[in-house]
């Protein structure tokens, strides 16, 4: 009787299998290839250069830039309190705090009220509002990269839930026939059932958000809904590895207070200051006399000149702590994608072997399906980890202003030349140094302050400078600060004998 019960349900399950297999779609033998397409290289897509071409490069008025990427930053916080109101939670099994990133964009903290300044720093005042405007358009860039990647992110979140979809439906055919041959109940059916349901409800949500996010990003370039249909993002293919990125937090601070346009700007009004302080004074004494206002009217203007010098202090504090709180956010995020990409390759091994056993019939097709599950959400997961890494990393390339992955130059590279006389010292690159070409710059500094900082600019002479040091000095520690032309900073320690 059993064995009759046993071929009778087998029976059942084949003519039900047979039946079901018009009604799958196919996904479920292609599947790595099709979540592989995610990350491809498009036709006729626009990478992050030609957005930025678009945006900031293209127009001439950055004010006008400004705006729109202000706009579309606004219209995208509308559609997403509209569709994931706060305190929702989690959207396709994330937080809704690490699907959707923060796109702030970032006041000038070196701008000084113009209207202090008189004609004689008028220049100092314009230049500062030039290198100003340089800082600005570098918001802008990084701000538009942020966009960029959060667009990428959500076009691959929605087509791998449109595949775990697929695949959900599939899994509910395979089950309904279990049902048939008593190898499964009802209740199997029902809860998979509200698994579609649930995800379903959430991805057009995401979806509708998705739709606006790219229609304030149309707006921002300028481009019409008709023109913006036919925009197709590329997306970018390979992943970051946290071995790339050697930079220590040293060289990321030094490029950055070298690179940095805020400190330039900052320092231009320094300069600005100091004129007008010349100015009031020399004007007073001249023309009015010393009256009962002079000396107001001088630490009036002395006290703009410290206010200016503070905030160029400001700009260099806030560098330095962004550059730790970034390098740090950056290493946490590429540990992260670490984790990701490695948990997603046992996956795509474990999934890879079971599709074998499914082809040689070793295993049934809802376990087969059941696996492709886990790796779509490994998948998920790793496409969403490694976007916004890379908008961590643009972040840290915006504050040093250059590459952050490793240095072009290294200090095995250079050789400093160390002469020492009775009274004197001679410091020179060696002419024999790989990048003495590349270099714009040297300056020397000092453990003993009493020897100053000199500093060349002369390549010709090998950056050659000679300080005064008596034999009962003793040894003298010292650095070189070497700057190369491509903005890069290397320190080379050296010691005088």
């Amino acid at each position: 009787m059993f064995i009759k019960k046993t071929i009778f349900s087998m029976l059942v399950l084949l003519f039900a299998f047979q039946a079901m297999t018009a009604e799958l779609t196919g996904l479920h033998l292609n599947l790595l290839n099709k979540a592989d397409e995610v990350l491809e290289q498009k036709e006729n897509a626009i990478d992050l250069k030609e957005v930025n071409r678009l945006v900031i490069d293209r127009n001439t008025d950055l004010k006008v830039a400004y705006e729109r990427l202000y706009q579309a930053q606004k219209d995208i916080w509308v559609a997403r309190s509209r569709f994931f109101p706060y305190g929702t939670g989690i959207v396709f099994g994330y937080s809704a705090s690490a699907l959707f990133g923060t796109l702030i964009l970032v006041e000038l903290v070196a701008s000084l009220p113009s209207k202090w300044y008189q004609v004689q720093s008028v220049k100092a005042v314009r230049d500062s509002q030039r290198f100003s405007l340089y800082a600005l358009k570098e918001n802008l860039r990084n701000e538009v990269a942020h966009l960029y990647y959060s667009l990428l992110k959500e076009e691959g979140l929605l087509v791998s839930v449109e595949m775990e979809l697929e695949l959900l439906e599939n899994l509910m055919v395979a089950t309904e026939v279990e049902v048939e041959a008593g190898l499964a109940n009802q209740d199997d059916v029902d809860k998979l059932d509200r698994r579609i349901l649930d995800l379903r409800d959430e991805y057009l949500a995401f979806k509708q958000l998705h739709l606006y996010t790219k229609s304030a990003f149309n707006v921002m370039l300028g481009k019409t809904p008709e023109q913006g249909k036919k925009l197709v993002l590329q997306p970018v293919s390979e992943m970051l590895n946290i071995e790339d990125f050697q930079m220590e937090t040293q060289e990321m601070v030094d490029a950055s207070l070298w690179r940095s346009y805020e400190i330039i700007a900052a320092n231009y009004m320094i300069k600005a200051a100091r004129k007008n302080k010349k100015s009031t004074v020399w004007s007073i004494l001249s023309f009015s006399g010393i009256g009962f206002g002079y000396w107001a009217n001088v630490q009036i203007a002395g006290s703009q000149v410290d206010e200016a010098i503070l905030r160029r202090n400001m700009v260099r504090e806030n560098l330095i702590n962004q550059v730790t709180i970034g390098k740090e956010t950056l290493e946490d995020g590429l540990e992260y994608l670490e984790l990701e990409k490695e948990i997603l390759a046992g996956t795509r091994t474990y999934l890879e072997q079971n599709m074998f056993s499914f082809d040689a019939g070793d295993i049934a097709l809802k376990e087969l399906l059941e696996s492709q599950l886990v790796y779509m959400n490994d998948f998920r997961s790793a496409v969403m980890v490694h976007y916004q890494t890379l908008s961590k990393k643009a972040d840290m390339e915006r504050i040093v202003r250059g590459s952050v992955t490793k240095s072009t130059y290294t200090t095995e590279q250079i050789t400093l030349k160390v002469k020492r006389t009775k009274r004197r010292a001679y410091l020179s690159i060696d002419e024999n140094s790989l990048s003495i070409n590349e270099i714009s710059s040297v300056r020397y500094t000092f453990d003993n302050s009493r020897f100053g900082q000199p500093r060349s600019e002369r390549s010709e002479n090998n950056f050659k400078e000679k300080i005064k040091v008596k034999k009962s000095y003793g040894e003298v520690n010292g650095t070189a600060l070497i700057r190369f032309k491509n903005g890069e900073l290397l320190r080379k320690d050296f010691r005088i004998k």
